[in-house]
């Protein structure tokens, strides 16, 4: 059962009491369901709370800020809700962020569990996976490495760069199995182009550079520009295409220009 109440606030502060006929055992509260007004709440609850609300909801949004509240809690408190949570979910979303946590030590996965998380239907869990894994151990390595070939570009750069980083003994393998990708805004070339710099800077640099130019759209520049600056590298023609970026009236590209110029 539920109770609700709607009022009008008119007073800066206003004391509102929902009366709980029959002193029944209270779940979960809620104030202002499916987020519909524009707010800032402080809303302390208990870790049973969240997980009822969590579990018991009705709007997907509720659901996803009790399992963010979660965060703060130890893993061990909440390791099998969240793991009974994440087949319970509908909404991907809710799903990417209960992974988000569950990754925060992977090894209580059991194997069936991380490859159904791996495999998830949606490119935003599997992109959470992956991110926020911190170590690809080498019993999860060929796990991970599927992720490769995923029909996502998000996951396939992310995953790029996590596994040459943790796994550089493989790296030329990785970067073969890649060479094709591209993605929008040229993510997974750009990772691509700078982790095998890492390998042969003097025939990779050029195409960065390129990439910087207005041969590309603005989503590309800011790419290469960030992996230009990661390298530390700056010359007469990227100046050039960073000035040229400057002046252009997108300040999505003409502020990361400015920053990667300073």
């Amino acid at each position: 059962t539920f109770d609700s109440k709607k009022v009008w606030i008119k007073e800066e502060t206003e004391r509102i009491e929902v009366i709980n006929e029959g002193d029944k055992k209270v779940a979960y509260t809620l104030f202002d369901p499916n987020r519909k007004i524009i707010k800032t709440v402080e809303f302390e609850k208990g870790l049973e709370e969240l997980k009822n609300q969590a579990s018991k909801a009705k709007n997907m949004i509720d659901r996803y800020d009790a399992i963010l509240a979660l965060e703060d809690y130890p893993l061990d408190d909440k390791f099998d809700f969240l793991i009974s949570q994440y087949y319970e979910e509908p909404f991907h979303g809710v799903r990417a962020e209960i992974v988000s946590q569950l990754m925060i030590d992977p090894s209580k996965l059991t194997d069936d569990q991380l490859k159904n998380i791996v495999n998830d239907k949606h490119q935003r869990v599997r992109e959470s996976a992956i991110k926020h894994i911190d170590v690809v151990s080498e019993e999860m390595r060929p796990l991970f490495e599927k992720l490769l070939t995923d029909s996502s570009y998000a996951v396939v750069e992310k995953a790029l760069y996590k596994l040459s980083a943790q796994h550089p003994e493989h790296v030329a393998r990785y970067l073969e199995l890649t060479k094709n990708d591209y993605g929008r805004g040229n993510y997974v070339k750009v990772a691509w182009l700078e982790i095998a710099a890492g390998i042969d800077l003097e025939k990779h640099l050029p195409q960065l550079i390129d990439m910087t130019s207005q041969s590309y759209e603005f989503l590309t520049r800011v790419n290469a520009m960030r992996v230009l600056e990661r390298l530390n590298h700056l010359d007469d023609k990227v100046i050039a295409n960073l000035v040229d970026a400057i002046l252009n009236p997108n300040r999505r590209l003409s502020g990361p220009a400015a920053s990667t110029l300073k």
